[in-house]
């Protein structure tokens, strides 16, 4: 049977070009797992897909680290990242073509990947000039909770920096990235301030 739209989570309903397709046997209470399951709000939905993320990342690291050492991870961790930065900037160019080629581009692709797939971020914009800017982020750092849940953090450094190279290096420019860690706790509570310019 063809799911029908029922009085269920608004976001089940807004939705629906993902699950209109989805079949239930006729006996099965689909409205009830729906209602039990399916994320009630799109902080749930945003905060899953972010952990989901995480967890892969933490995940794919432990075991490498199993396969190859540990000493290998970091190298793998900051690689991986700087590839998905370059990648998310091809993306966003296709939509935004005219995107200036400088540190306020930058700047707008950082702010993006944030919007679309690290809620747990706040940032605020500390300077921002052509050739540099400065943004603070404040929030939890997704990558260092998971590695301390495998045990694997102490092998591992934050690869925020290398997302923001990888949309350097893929934005054609030759700014100098850096990222200074202010605070991260225990609990992966941190405070950074991620730089480029000249």
């Amino acid at each position: 049977m063809k799911t029908p739209i029922a009085n269920l989570p608004a976001t089940y309903h807004e939705l629906q070009c993902f699950r209109a397709n989805d079949i239930y046997l006729p006996e099965m209470n689909w409205e009830e797992l729906v209602t039990d399951f399916f994320p009630g709000t799109v902080p749930q939905l945003a905060q899953g897909l972010s952990n989901t993320t995480s967890a892969f990342y933490g995940l794919m690291l432990k075991e490498i680290g199993g396969r190859y050492g540990n000493e290998i991870m970091e190298s793998i961790s900051k690689s991986t990242v700087y590839a998905l930065g370059r990648r998310t900037t091809r993306r966003l160019l296709l939509r935004k073509p005219e995107l200036e080629r400088n540190a306020h581009g930058l700047a707008k692709v950082a702010m993006s990947a944030i919007f679309n797939a690290s809620p747990e971020y706040s940032f605020e914009i500390a300077r921002y000039d052509e050739d540099h800017v400065a943004m603070l982020m404040r929030g939890v750092d997704r990558y260092n909770k998971i590695a301390r849940e495998l045990g694997i953090h102490e092998w591992l450094s934050s690869p925020i920096d290398a997302f923001a190279q990888g949309i350097n290096d893929e934005l054609g420019l030759s700014y100098k990235v850096t990222m200074d860690v202010y605070d991260l706790d225990e609990e992966s509570n941190c405070f950074y301030k991620l730089s480029f310019g000249l």
